[in-house]
């Protein structure tokens, strides 16, 4: 339910006129919560959505905005002289811009509609500070840049979505200072340190949402070799004492360390962390309660609950009458027909052909007169190593199955 949880934080905090910026480790995160939300109310920017972020820099024309600040002056100026409304809009939708680029007059007449709409909306004006504002605009257009639009643009927005990295990436963010009123992390247990305090620095306040008990940050660790590898060769410090040169030797399993817990877990299992600051979401309506029950004990501590409902997740399959089963490779004594040890692949990956033969020829097997006689369930095959996966991949080609294999980051 976090999902669900984040898109009503957006439309309470939306409802209250804050900005808000929302992101995640990954894209499939963002366009979830994307797709949840009421794109007809709410003025939203994907920062993924290069069209839509380009269309307002594209081609930018000093000239041309100069001529959009000027009208607008004198938009401004018939408002606040009190000029009835209709005659003013009348004046808008009669302008135009570049030989009338019916794209660009568009934008801008849109733009001087929110003008419009803004001047409406006050109850009390102050004329003569408007109009310093307005002569002050007007005579450094020529210092206005396409960044300081796309910062505007940034500002305009209810909502702005994108990746850590995307953020952390877009140069307008980072340097126009630009303030969201709330952050929203999401997958906040996956994403590193660095991705994660990257977004925050552009918040008044954030909300970090994850679970530290799946995957934890992934770590690229021929990355981190070579950082080491660098580091060791290159740093040395002056010792303070007789001012001789010693070598810093960077310890990789701190390096490994310092990337492998997320800011979200640091803070989550802080004991001086506030208790008032956690909230945790306790009902699963995703799985059958016998597999909810293993994970609640395993990694939550039994505060998982099953909701309701989730008795009904359940199917037959002949040989297999529990919602979880465990199948034990062990051997007692070795036969090389049956041998239960992995192999590591030239790429050093690992496999394991029992395991993939138990489960093409004796598990699949077994579920496919299930599958015949409720065509619309999926079957999903997990193994960590991709080795494994194309192994399995290889056996099941031509079968009901090719398609069900799946790496745990690509699930």
């Amino acid at each position: 339910g976090k999902t669900t949880i984040i898109v009503e934080i957006i439309n309470q905090l939306a409802k209250e006129r804050k900005k808000v910026l929302v992101c995640s480790q990954a894209h499939a995160a963002v366009a979830n919560i994307y797709e949840r939300l009421d794109a007809e109310h709410l003025d939203i920017l994907r920062l993924d959505d290069l069209d839509e972020v380009d269309s307002i820099v594209r081609g930018f024309d000093r000239s041309l905005y100069s001529s959009f600040l000027e009208n607008n002056s004198l938009i401004i100026r018939k408002v606040i002289d009190g000029e009835p409304i209709e005659q003013v809009l009348k004046f808008v939708d009669s302008l135009s811009y570049a030989n009338n680029d019916e794209e660009i007059t568009s934008r801008y007449r849109k733009m001087h509609h929110h003008v419009v709409t803004y001047y409406c909306d006050q109850t009390c004006i102050d004329k003569k500070r408007i109009t310093e504002i307005l002569s002050n605009l007007e005579e450094e257009t020529e210092f206005i840049t396409s960044m300081m639009l796309e910062a505007q643009m940034y500002r305009s927005k209810d909502v702005v979505m994108g990746t850590c990295i995307g953020i952390g990436m877009n140069k307008t963010l980072r340097t126009s200072g630009i303030k969201f009123d709330t952050v929203i992390i999401d997958e906040a247990g996956k994403a590193n340190l660095a991705e994660t305090i990257v977004p925050m620095q552009l918040g008044e306040r954030f909300v970090l949402v994850g679970d530290h008990r799946q995957l934890p940050p992934y770590i690229d660790h021929q990355d981190v070799e070579e950082y080491v590898n660098n580091m060791n060769d290159s740093e040395s410090e002056v010792d303070d004492v007789d001012g001789s040169t010693v070598h810093k030797v960077l310890d990789r399993r701190k390096v490994v360390g310092s990337l492998s817990n997320s800011l979200f877990a640091d803070f989550y299992e802080h004991p001086l962390f506030p208790d008032a600051n956690k909230v945790t979401l306790n009902y699963q309506f995703r799985m059958n309660p016998e597999i909810g029950s293993y994970i609640s004990t395993l990694f939550y501590n039994d505060v998982l609950k099953s909701g309701a409902g989730t008795e009904r997740q359940s199917i037959y399959i002949d040989g297999y009458p529990n919602a979880v089963t465990f199948v034990d490779t062990t051997t007692k004594s070795y036969n090389p027909e049956n041998d239960p040890r992995e192999t590591y692949a030239n790429d050093g990956s690992i496999y394991n052909e029992t395991e993939v033969r138990i489960i093409c020829n004796d598990i699949l097997p077994a579920i496919l007169p299930t599958l015949s006689s409720e065509p619309n369930l999926k079957v999903g095959i997990i193994t960590p190593y991709k080795a494994q996966y194309f192994k399995l991949r290889s056996r099941l080609a031509g079968t009901d199955f090719a398609d069900a294999v799946h790496t745990i980051d690509s699930i």
